[in-house]
């Protein structure tokens, strides 16, 4: 399939609708794992993914957009869920262990951003982004087809694909769920990235002649 010609392009950041000096003190002192960096003021770096904070005033929380949450991943969910809890971190799912899996727990950033932790000693950090989409199976192909990327079941139990393997990035998975949701474009996830490897514009030569639509040039 041409997923495997193209090669794999590494995941690359996470646009946030959110108010950028507030909230990027916010995600680097409560969201394990993250690292201010001096390439663009507030930008918090999560293994080699930047979370990069657009500023402007978003037009609703991140559930209910095709960006539903992003998964992160900590050593010790409970201890960090009593660290959110006295700063009055909105809980909007306590912590429960699901069989096979790991400890997970759901809350949201105080400007509306899903966040789900989860107790995965293989992969601590930024683990993975949610999606919710009435076809999973066709988000899959279109990533895939796009962006490359290995189509696995993490753990053996959740459909995925997964980013990894480029040096010098992190791994992620990205994870579609069944279900209704509108355009992420303003919410408070805005949009994620991949990394262009070849020029811009061969990747956008690339995407154009995959037919997909370009909301901005180079």
């Amino acid at each position: 399939g041409t997923a495997q010609t193209k090669g794999m392009l590494p995941f690359d950041h996470i646009h946030l609708n959110e108010p950028a000096a507030e909230a990027s003190a916010w995600w680097e002192k409560n969201i394990s794992g993250g690292r201010r960096i001096t390439e663009a003021p507030n930008r918090i770096m999560y293994g080699a993914v930047r979370l990069m904070f657009l500023a402007s005033q978003s037009s609703g929380g991140s559930q209910g957009s095709v960006i539903e949450h992003l998964g992160f991943s900590v050593s010790d969910i409970d201890a960090k869920m009593r660290e959110l809890a006295a700063i009055n971190t909105k809980v909007v799912e306590p912590v429960r262990d699901v069989p096979g899996l790991y400890k997970t727990a759901l809350i949201e950033s105080p400007w509306g951003t899903r966040v789900q932790l989860v107790q995965d000693p293989e992969l601590l950090g930024l683990h993975h982004v949610q999606l919710r989409l009435p076809d999973p199976e066709a988000a899959y192909a279109w990533y895939l087809d796009k962006f490359g990327g290995e189509r696995t079941k993490m753990k053996g139990q959740i459909d995925s694909v997964r980013y990894a393997g480029v040096p010098g990035f992190t791994t992620v998975y990205v994870i579609a769920a069944k279900g209704q949701s509108v355009p992420s474009q303003g919410r408070a996830i805005d949009h994620i990235g991949w990394r262009s490897i070849a020029t811009i514009n061969d990747t956008k030569a690339m995407l154009e002649g995959e037919s997909v639509q370009l909301t901005s040039q180079p």
